[in-house]
């Protein structure tokens, strides 16, 4: 076995023990007609991608009297069709939780990717 292989097997196991699953939206965007000098609207679509194996450390704090959801989430990266972005959505957890992305981490090895570190937040 390789060392990618074993950290692999690692990864899968851990997350298999601990994790959960949930899924990422991944809202569409307008594009710019700069004949017209204007915006096309995309409308509500999105695409999802389901993700199985998540562990987050994400904890709630209350900031100038609003609720707010921040910390860090790890998605499995075997198994998903497209790659976290900034400003897509996870949707995980027993109350289904709406996580906003903030920054995306990369955690590889030999250049090919295990894990995604993803910066979340939500606010009510």
């Amino acid at each position: 076995m390789t060392f990618r292989t074993d950290m692999q097997d690692l990864v899968t196991e851990l997350l298999a023990e601990f994790g959960t699953t949930g899924q990422l939206e991944f809202p569409t965007t307008g594009t710019y007609d700069a004949s017209t000098r204007r915006a096309t609207d995309p409308g509500p679509t999105t695409l999802d991608v389901v993700c199985s194996d998540i562990i987050d450390a994400v904890r709630k704090v209350e900031v100038d009297g609003s609720k707010v959801t921040s910390g860090k989430v790890k998605v499995k990266a075997e198994g998903l069709t497209l790659t976290p972005r900034p400003n897509c959505v996870l949707v995980h957890g027993p109350l289904a939780t709406r996580l906003t992305v903030g920054e995306v981490t990369t955690r590889s090895v030999n250049g090919l990717p295990l894990v995604y570190e993803l910066a979340v937040r939500s606010g009510t």
